[in-house]
């Protein structure tokens, strides 16, 4: 899998946060979010590829 970043758990600076281009975990402000699959819904599922970085 490409998108190895999306299975770690780490938290976003308030200015990516703020630009509105990363989705964070409402229970945890900051922290990436995760799908039911365990991976960041950043990765794209079909070609394995992160869609913001």
């Amino acid at each position: 899998m490409s998108g190895q970043c999306c299975s770690f758990i780490f938290a976003f600076t308030k200015e990516k946060v703020k630009k509105g281009l990363v989705e964070y975990n409402k229970e945890k402000p900051f922290f990436i979010s995760r799908n039911e699959d365990g991976y960041c819904p950043n990765l794209n599922r079909h070609s394995r590829q992160c869609t913001i970085w």
